[in-house]
C-alpha cells in the first residue's frame, strides 16, 4: 500500500512540472520572437552584429541567456537591460505587447532615434526606463501617464520636442525624472498634479520660457535635486517657493534669465549643498544670512549684479569646497572671516571692484587648487607667509590689479602650479631664480609689471612650459639660452623691455611649436636668421623696434601659416624676397622704416598690402608705391619652377648633404670632447668657442658698419 502510494505521488509531481513549463515556454518563444522581429525590422545591420550570436532564430529555447535579457522565475522577460552598445535604429519595430513583464528598460548611451512610441504604455510593470543620451525625436507620449509603477524616468540629452504632457504627473510612484538636455517647450505647469515622491528633477538646458514654474515645484515636497538651468526662465523668483523643500541638498537655476534679489528663502535650506544662480540678473547685496546654510559644499552666485561687500558670515560655511563670486560688483575688502573656511579648494573673486590687501587669515586655506582674484583693485604686497602654504595650487590668478612689492620666493613652494599670472600690477625687482622650481607650469604671465634684472636661465627648467610672457617690463641683458629647450612653446612675448644680443632670434629656432612670437621694442641686433624659416605653424611675428640689420631671410616664404609679420622700425637692408608671396594667410605686413630698396614684389597677398606697410623706405619702388621701377627693376613674379625649387631647396637640405654633414662633424666632435674632458679643459674650451663666436659677431658686425659707412 505503501508503494503504491509513493509511485502515485511520483507521478503527480511530474505532471505538475510539465504543467507549470508548458505556459512560460509559450510565452518565451513569443517574447523571442517579438525581440528577434525588433533586431531584424528595427536594428541596422551594424547593431544587429552586436548583438549575434545569442539573439538568433536557432537559439530561440535559452532566451534568458540572450545578451541584455534578464528573466524572472518563470522564464519571461522581465529586463532589457543594453547600454553603451552604440545601438542604431527605431523602437517602433518592437512590440512592447509582447512583454507584459517587462520591469526595466536600460538603453542608454546609444544611438537610437525616431519617437518614443505611446505602445510603450502597455509595460504596465515597468519600473525603470533610460534612454537617455540617444537621438530620440518628437513628443514624450501623453501615454506615458499609463506606467502608473514607473519609479525612474530618464530621456535625458535626446532631440524631444514639444511640451512637458502633464500626464506625467500621473506617474505617482515617480522618485526620478530626468528630461534635461532637449528642446522641450513650455507646459501649462497648473495642470500638474502633486508628486510627492519625487526627489530627482532635471529640467536643465531645454526651451523653457516664462516665470519660475512655482506650480510643479511646490507639489514636489520631497525633492534633493533640482536643476533648471540653462534655460529661458525670466522674472523674480518667489518669495517662499523654497521653504517647502527642506530636503533640497542640489539647486542650480545658473544660466536663465533671473532678476531681482537674493531669494531670501534659500537661507532656509539647512540641508543644501549646491547652490548655482550664476548668470542670471540678480542684484542687490548677498544677504548675511547666506551663513546659515551650513551644509554648502558649492557656492556659485557668479556673472550676476550683486554689490556691496562679501558677507563676513560666509566664514560659517565651515564644508564650503567651491566658491565663486566671479564678475558681480562687489566693492569691499576681502572678508578676514574667508579664511575661516578651511576645505575651500576653489576661490574665484575674478572681475569684481575688491579693495584693500590680501587677509593674513587667507593662508590657512592649505586646501586651494585654484585661486583667482583677478581684475580688481586689491593693493598690497605678496606677503610670503602668505602663500607659502598653498602647496596644493595648481592654478594662481592675482592679474590685473595694483600689487606692488617684488614676487616672493617662496612661489617657488607651488610646486603642482600649471598657470600663474601675475600680471598687469606693479610688481618689481628680479624675477625669483627658483622659479624653476615649477615644473609642472604651462603658462607663465609676468607682463605689464615693473620687473627689472635679467631673465632667470632656470626658466629653462620648465619644459611643460606653454605660454611664456614677459612683455612691457624693465628686463635687460640677452634671452637665456636655455629658452631654447622650452620645445612645448606655443606662445612667447618679450617684448618692450630692454634685452639685447645678436644671438636671440637663433634662441627660438628649436621650438617649432611657436604660433606667437613678440619681440618688439627692444635693442635686439643683427641678423635674422635663414633657420626661422623652420617655424612652420608660426602665424604672427613681430620683431618690430629693434636694431636687426641684414636681409629678410627667403626662408620666411615657407611659414605658410604666417597671418601677421611686423619687421617696421629696424636696420633691414637689401630686396624684399618674392617668397613672401606665397604666404597665403598673410593679412598683415608690415616692413616700414626700414632700408629696403628694389621692387616689391608681385602676386599672392602680397597683391593685397597697402602702401602704409613700406613707409619709410625710399628705395623701394612698385605698386602700391606711387614711386614706378625702371624697366631693369621690374616686380619679380614668381615663377612655378622657382616656387618649386626654393622649396626643395629649404625643406632639403638632402639626407645626403645631412649624412655627409654628420660624418665630418662627428669625429671631429668626439676627438675634441675626449681631449677636453681628457685634460680637465671642457671649460677652457667653452671659454674659447663662446669668445670666438662673440669677437666674430663683432667683426661681422664691423664690417657691415664699414660698408654702410663706404
Amino acid at each position: 500500500m505503501m508503494r503504491i502510494s509513493v509511485f502515485t505521488l511520483f507521478f503527480h509531481i511530474l505532471c505538475l512540472r510539465a504543467t507549470v513549463k508548458t505556459t512560460p515556454l509559450h510565452a518565451n518563444k513569443e517574447e523571442a520572437e517579438a525581440l528577434l522581429q525588433w533586431k531584424n525590422n528595427g536594428l541596422s545591420s551594424s547593431s544587429t552584429s552586436l548583438l549575434d550570436p545569442s539573439w538568433s532564430i536557432n537559439n530561440l529555447t535559452n532566451l534568458c541567456s540572450w545578451e541584455g535579457i534578464i528573466c524572472n522565475s518563470g522564464g519571461s522577460v522581465s529586463e532589457l537591460n543594453l547600454p553603451h552598445e552604440n545601438i542604431r535604429g527605431t523602437l517602433e519595430q518592437l512590440r512592447f505587447s509582447s512583454h507584459p513583464n517587462l520591469s526595466r528598460i536600460n538603453l542608454k548611451n546609444n544611438s537610437l532615434s525616431g519617437v518614443i512610441p505611446s505602445a510603450i504604455s502597455t509595460l504596465l510593470k515597468l519600473t525603470f526606463l533610460d534612454l537617455s543620451n540617444n537621438n530620440f525625436t518628437g513628443a514624450i507620449p501623453v501615454e506615458i501617464g499609463q506606467l502608473t509603477e514607473l519609479r525612474y524616468f530618464s530621456c535625458f540629452r535626446n532631440f524631444l520636442e514639444d511640451v512637458i504632457p502633464f500626464e506625467i504627473s500621473n506617474l505617482q510612484n515617480l522618485r526620478y525624472l530626468d528630461l534635461g538636455v532637449n528642446n522641450m517647450k513650455t507646459p501649462n505647469w497648473s495642470k500638474f498634479h502633486a508628486m510627492p515622491l519625487l526627489k530627482h528633477l532635471n529640467l536643465r538646458a531645454n526651451e523653457f520660457t516664462l516665470d519660475f514654474p512655482k506650480d510643479l515645484i511646490i507639489s514636489c515636497p520631497n525633492l534633493s535635486y533640482l536643476d533648471l538651468s540653462k534655460n529661458h526662465f525670466t522674472g523674480q523668483i518667489p518669495v517662499s517657493v523654497f521653504s517647502p523643500l527642506q530636503k533640497l541638498e542640489h539647486l542650480d537655476l545658473g544660466k536663465n534669465f533671473f532678476q531681482g534679489p537674493f531669494p531670501i528663502s534659500l537661507t532656509y535650506l539647512s540641508n543644501l549643498k549646491f547652490l548655482c544662480l550664476s548668470y542670471n540678473n540678480f542684484s542687490g547685496a548677498i544677504p548675511k544670512e547666506i551663513g546659515s546654510i551650513t551644509s554648502l559644499q558649492a557656492l556659485k552666485l557668479a556673472n550676476n549684479s550683486f554689490l556691496g561687500n562679501i558677507p563676513p558670515s560666509i566664514g560659517s560655511l565651515k564644508h564650503l569646497q567651491y566658491l565663486s563670486l566671479r564678475k558681480n560688483q562687489l566693492n569691499s575688502m576681502i572678508p578676514f572671516e574667508l579664511g575661516l573656511c578651511t576645505n575651500l579648494e576653489y576661490l574665484n573673486l575674478h572681475h569684481n571692484f575688491l579693495t584693500g590687501e590680501l587677509p593674513p587669515s587667507m593662508s590657512n586655506l592649505t586646501k586651494l587648487v585654484v585661486l583667482d582674484l583677478g581684475l580688481n583693485m586689491l593693493s598690497g604686497q605678496i606677503v610670503p607667509h602668505l602663500i607659502a602654504n598653498w602647496t596644493q595650487l595648481t592654478s594662481l590668478f592675482i592679474y590685473s590689479n595694483n600689487l606692488t612689492g617684488r614676487i616672493p620666493s617662496e612661489i617657488s613652494l607651488l610646486t603642482q602650479l600649471q598657470y600663474l599670472s601675475l600680471s598687469s600690477n606693479q610688481l618689481s625687482g628680479c624675477i625669483p631664480s627658483n622659479i624653476g622650481n615649477l615644473k609642472k607650469l604651462s603658462k607663465l604671465d609676468l607682463d605689464s609689471n615693473h620687473l627689472s634684472g635679467l631673465i632667470p636661465s632656470t626658466i629653462g627648467n620648465l619644459t611643460e612650459l606653454n605660454w611664456l610672457d614677459l612683455a612691457h617690463n624693465y628686463l635687460r641683458g640677452t634671452l637665456p639660452w636655455e629658452v631654447g629647450y622650452l620645445t612645448s612653446l606655443s606662445l612667447v612675448s618679450i617684448s618692450s623691455n630692454f634685452l639685447h644680443g645678436p644671438e636671440t632670434l637663433s634662441i627660438f629656432c628649436n621650438l617649432t611649436s611657436l604660433s606667437l612670437l613678440f619681440i618688439a621694442h627692444n635693442k635686439l641686433n643683427g641678423d635674422i636668421p635663414i633657420s626661422i624659416g623652420i617655424l612652420g605653424v608660426l602665424r604672427h611675428l613681430n620683431l618690430s623696434h629693434n636694431r636687426l640689420t641684414g636681409h629678410i631671410p627667403s626662408s620666411l616664404g615657407n611659414l605658410t601659416l604666417l597671418e601677421a609679420l611686423d619687421m617696421s622700425c629696424n636696420q633691414l637692408t637689401g630686396e624684399i624676397p618674392w617668397q613672401l608671396s606665397k604666404l597665403g594667410f598673410l593679412e598683415v605686413l608690415n616692413l616700414s622704416y626700414n632700408h629696403l630698396f628694389g621692387a616689391i614684389p608681385r602676386s599672392g597677398q602680397l597683391d593685397t598690402i597697402g602702401n602704409d606697410s613700406y613707409l619709410g623706405n625710399t628705395a623701394l619702388c612698385g605698386f602700391p608705391l606711387t614711386l614706378e621701377c625702371e624697366a631693369s627693376r621690374k616686380p619679380h613674379v614668381p615663377s612655378q619652377e622657382e616656387e618649386d625649387e626654393d622649396s626643395g631647396f629649404f625643406n632639403g637640405f638632402s639626407w645626403q648633404s645631412v649624412t655627409i654633414g654628420y660624418c665630418c662633424a662627428f669625429p671631429f666632435g668626439v676627438c675634441v670632447g675626449y681631449f677636453a674632458l681628457r685634460y680637465g679643459k671642457l671649460n677652457w674650451l667653452l671659454r674659447k668657442l663662446i669668445w670666438k663666436r662673440g669677437k666674430g659677431s663683432k667683426n661681422t658686425v664691423s664690417r657691415r658698419h664699414a660698408r654702410r659707412t663706404n
